[in-house]
């Protein structure tokens, strides 16, 4: 039997509208849609490591919409195992599961994936106009989970 959080879609697909009004009003991420950085529409996702079923958000200028695709519709793509992201997406997650980027670095089976390797460059840089981007990769998750709470 199929870990229930093996199909991220399936698990967060109720908390995309309250997802995406809160994204709409969250500051820090609109400061980020609104510059320069964001030159053209590039979509990421989040999705369980097996399968195809990914969250995405879509980040063009002015706007961050989150939503359901498939990872090749993605630039990049977070990948974790099932069993993480049920840690990740609860209420009150313990450490390393409240971000991406403490699992990533603590725990197996995290991977980020890209079909280009600029774009891995770019993520993995410290460059200080990434700043915001990395706010979008914490508050994402964070925010689906509370909504699905």
């Amino acid at each position: 039997m199929a870990h229930a959080w093996a199909d991220l879609t399936a698990q967060l697909q109720d908390a995309l509208p309250k997802a995406n009004k809160l994204a709409s009003s969250d500051g820090q991420l609109n400061a980020f849609t609104t510059t320069n950085a964001v030159k053209e529409t590039t979509t990421f996702g989040i999705k369980a490591a097996g399968s195809d079923n990914t969250i995405t958000a879509t980040i063009n200028n002015g706007k961050c919409e989150i939503g359901t695709g498939k990872a090749s519709d993605c630039a990049f793509v977070l990948s974790a195992l099932p069993e993480q992201w049920s840690e990740f997406f609860k209420q009150t997650p313990v450490a390393p599961y409240q971000s991406y980027w403490s699992v990533n670095q603590k725990v197996q089976g995290c991977r980020l994936l890209a079909a280009d390797l600029h774009v891995l460059e770019l993520l993995s840089s410290t460059r200080p106009d990434l700043h915001s981007l990395r706010h979008l990769l914490t508050f994402y998750p964070s925010v689906l989970g509370a909504c699905s709470a």
